[in-house]
């Protein structure tokens, strides 16, 4: 890392850092919990007082890295075309989670 940012960050520390719980609220929305629930998670468990906002944030960011990253160019071997099929069905769960994420949710 950069030594201009390192110095940075350790005079400006994020306010959150919502990436120590990224498996905990990715398992919580899988399971059909709402973004008011992650929050109210988050601040039972973890005392943490984050917003709708930042949480949709965070959310945001993880969708755009999960898009960005490299795929696999061994795609002729018969593992990866199993691989490849178990992809296909949990890129459709992935895309159920998308779409909550975009607004799916009710208010509570």
């Amino acid at each position: 890392m950069n030594k201009n940012i390192e110095e940075f960050l350790s005079q400006n520390p994020p306010k959150f850092k919502l990436r120590k719980y990224e498996d905990e609220i990715m398992t919580l929305l899988y399971e059909g919990c709402t973004q008011n629930q992650v929050l109210q998670y988050l601040k039972e468990y973890y005392d943490l007082d984050v917003t709708r906002r930042t949480l949709s944030n965070h959310l945001s960011y993880l969708k755009k890295t999960a898009r960005a990253a490299p795929k696999n160019k061994s795609e002729n071997s018969p593992a990866s075309k199993k691989s490849e099929n178990s992809r296909e069905k949990k890129k459709m769960s992935e895309e159920e989670l998308m779409r909550r994420i975009k607004g799916g949710y009710k208010q509570e």
